[in-house]
């Protein structure tokens, strides 16, 4: 078949692979991360009212149903996503996928650890301090996943 196919139109035919190959994934990656967001209805509604004061055993036990509920998700889209990075080699998109998952200061798996640690503690004032620091490490990170997302769409 590719004897069939001659100079430039061999040339288009590669790149056209290509360039599915490269947006397939990069419709991958936009999926996955959004895994990874924290939505204002989903836990950081709770994480918000801790944070506020707003503290009562209603509200702890919603976020960990959200906690667990989303745990196997979660899970799965981070492998999803260090699997494609490790595919993308030292890309910056490779960079960016590995600091939403990784990084010590707005990574999702820390936070998420934070957010069992926050589930686990018994004072309120501690917990309050918990929430707080969760909310300014999840603001990063949303605003982290959207910079991955315009990598994906703009490269």
């Amino acid at each position: 078949m590719a004897s069939d196919i001659s100079g430039s139109a061999y040339i288009a035919v590669i790149k056209e692979i290509f360039v599915s190959l490269k947006l397939g994934r990069g419709k991958r990656v936009t999926a996955k991360a959004a895994h990874l967001m924290f939505w204002d209805d989903g836990m950081l509604k709770e994480l918000r009212s801790i944070a506020a004061g707003e503290t009562d055993r209603s509200t702890i036990r919603q976020l960990r149903e959200k906690f667990e509920i989303s745990e196997g998700r979660v899970h799965g889209a981070i492998g999803e996503l260090l699997r494609i990075r490790d595919k993308l080699g030292a890309s910056n998109v490779a960079r960016q996928i590995d600091a939403v998952v990784n990084s010590a200061d707005f990574g999702k798996g820390g936070i998420r650890e934070d957010i069992r640690t926050l589930l686990g503690t018994k004072s309120k004032s501690d917990a309050i301090e918990k929430a707080d620091h969760l909310c300014r490490k999840i603001e990063i990170l949303r605003t982290e996943l959207a910079r991955l997302n315009r990598m994906v769409n703009e490269s």
